[in-house]
This record gives C-alpha cells, structure tokens and sequence, in this order.
C-alpha cells in the first residue's frame, strides 16, 4: 500500500529545508556526510531513487545519523515502512518532535486504512479476515474508537463484544452506537447466564447457582427474574427482603415478590425478635431496644415485640403507651387487657403513694 496522506495529514513534503544536517554521530566520516548532502540534495529535486540509494549507504555506515533516517522518512511511499525510519529516528533522539507527530499521525492513517479494510470485508461476508484488519487496526492506534467498534461487531462471543465496547466507551463515554449495542450484548449474555443458572437450580448444584446469578444481575442490574431467584436463595430474611424489593422496584405489580417480600419481613421480624429476647436475656436491654425499634420499622403492629417492648419500658406511662398500641391492632387481645388494667392500677397506687407521702 503506498502512502497517501489526506489534506489533514501533516506530513513531511519531499523538499524540506526544516530538516537539518543533524544527528551526525562520532561514527560518521566527510564521506558519509558528502554522502548525506549528495543524498539530501537528490531528494529535493525528487530523484527518490538515487535519494534512497545515497541515504541507504549513509546509514549502513553510520546507523545513529538521524538527519539520514528522517530524509528516507521523507521519501517514503509506504506508511509501514516510514514507521520504520521514524522508529529508527527516535532510537537516536526520543525528543524529535517532528518525528513523533509524524509518527502518530502515520499510525492514525494506517488505523483508518486497516478499518475501512475491515468494514469492507465485513460487507462481503468475511468476517474473519475483516477481525484481522480491525486488530490491526489497533496494533497501529489503541485509542481507535471506530477499531474497537467494528471488532466487537465481529466478536463471536457476548463476552468480547462487551469487553470491546467497554473499551469504545472508555475512549469516549459519549458514543450512543456503543451503548446501545452493549445493552444488548448485555442482556443477551444475561439471558444465557439465567438459562444455566436454572438448569444449576434443577440439579440442585445450589453454589453454581447463586455464582450464576450474581453474575446476572451484574451484567443486568434490571432482571427481574434473577432477583426473584436469588430470593430463594438468601441466606436470611433480611438478604430476602432486600432481593424482593429490587424485584417490586423493577416490576411493582409483581404479586407474586409483593406476597412473598410481606412473608419475608414476617421472618425477618421473627428473627430480629429471637435477637432481641437474647440481648435482653444478657442484660443489654438498651441495644434489644434498638432492634425492638427496627423490628417496629418493619412492622408496627407486630405484638409480640410490642409487648418486650412493655417489659423494656423505663416508665409506667411508656408501658401504657406500648400496651395501647397493640391493642389499637387488636382490641380483643386478652393479655393486653389485663395488662393494661394491672398496669394503671400501679400506676394509681404508685400516684397515691406520692400523695400520701407528701401531707
């Protein structure tokens, strides 16, 4: 492929005066300099030939001259083969400005060209020489956001597609072709994952399971029916809880998590209740109110920890209060009743008492 540089390519022009005779190391003899000059001469009348043939000997002589190197640049035809002088260029001198735009603009011309390559076997149906050429592509430019679009267009698996798009969209987040693409990918990996998790699930290979899941719901944060899955595996009613409600996020008419995350606050109440009655056992009463606080948050009518709860009171008024609660749920509560009555009967002697005392 010969080199042919668009109108927004800088490259050098044949006749270049801003190339000095530079770069001439100890090595060099008044012969290869004689032979640089004859070199750099021919070049600028454009006998390319007798350029590249002076300017060859020049370097086999004295491989560090970077005037020599950058002159052959200069008159190179083939872009893989000016990336080779280039490279040679800045072995001697890594500062070279000119050499390194030159270089990266060539890379960036070569990127395109592979694409465009690849873009057209992909059209034809060829789709693996059409990957090669996008590969290439980036060998020359890794920040080619076209490259790494049209390869992921070509990836056979879901999981390079996306690790290709990734990549578009690190170079720039603002590509709409790559999103929409990589929810896509997204979703249909999503779909074959839940597919092998159900089949773990029948199998009853329980870690497989929730492996596959959690995969899931990364690749998917909105899949409902992974969260519904998932729920059946947590491993407490809190965990339970927390995976039905992203399903009643998702999906709010979804009776069926709607019945089953009220049945889980249920078992989380309990469960927090049994931790409750073991802090109070232990003399921490102050941190099983607490929990008594949570379990309240889950369910305010939950009276059996309304009545730990009437235990746990500092005061006569803060039993009363707790105590009315539960029966403002269920008015017929016969031990609420009783209790209530017992409880104002202490409150009125505990009343009297103070009266008395104080004639």
């Amino acid at each position: 492929m010969k080199l042919k540089f668009d109108a927004e390519t800088s490259s050098l022009p044949l006749i270049d005066n801003e190339i000095e005779l530079k770069g001439l190391s100890e090595e060099s003899s008044s012969n290869d300099s004689q032979m640089l000059q004859d070199g750099i001469e021919a070049a600028q009348r454009g006998d390319r030939a007798d350029a590249r043939h002076l300017l060859m000997r020049v370097t086999e002589s004295d491989a560090k001259n970077e005037s020599a190197w950058m002159w052959l640049a200069s008159i190179s035809e083939y872009p893989e083969e000016l990336l080779v002088f280039l490279n040679n260029v800045l072995a001697v001198n890594p500062k070279n400005e000119k050499a390194l735009k030159w270089a990266e603009e060539t890379k960036t011309l070569l990127a395109k060209t592979f694409v465009q390559r690849g873009v057209d076997a992909k059209e034809a149906g060829q789709n693996d020489f059409a990957k090669q050429c996008f590969l290439q592509a980036i060998v020359h430019d890794s920040q080619s956001e076209l490259a790494w679009l049209w390869l992921a267009s070509v990836s056979d698996s879901s999981e390079e597609k996306i690790s290709h798009l990734n990549r578009v969209l690190s170079i720039n987040p603002n590509n709409e072709d790559a999103e929409k693409s990589l929810k896509k990918a997204r979703t249909k990996m999503a779909k074959k994952l839940l597919g092998k998790a159900k089949e773990a699930a029948n199998s009853g290979n329980d870690s497989k399971t929730e492996k596959l899941l959690e995969e899931v719901v990364k690749l998917e944060p909105e899949n409902e029916d992974a969260w519904m899955m998932k729920s059946e595996y947590a491993s407490s009613p809190a965990e339970k809880v927390s995976y039905l409600e992203k399903v009643l996020n998702i999906n709010p008419e979804n009776q069926s998590a709607r019945g089953l995350v009220e049945q889980a606050r249920i078992e989380k109440a309990h469960s927090m209740l049994a931790n409750a009655r073991s802090l109070t056992a232990s003399g921490k009463n102050d941190e099983a109110k607490e929990v008594l606080k949570e379990i309240l948050e889950l369910d305010p009518q939950f009276e059996d920890a309304l009545f730990l709860r009437v235990d746990l009171a500092d005061s006569i008024d803060e039993k009363v209060a707790n105590i009315e609660k539960i029966l403002d749920a269920n008015p017929d509560n016969q031990k609420a009743l009783e209790l209530l009555e017992s409880t104002k009967r202490k409150k009125a002697q505990s009343l009297l008492a103070k009266a008395k005392a104080a004639l």
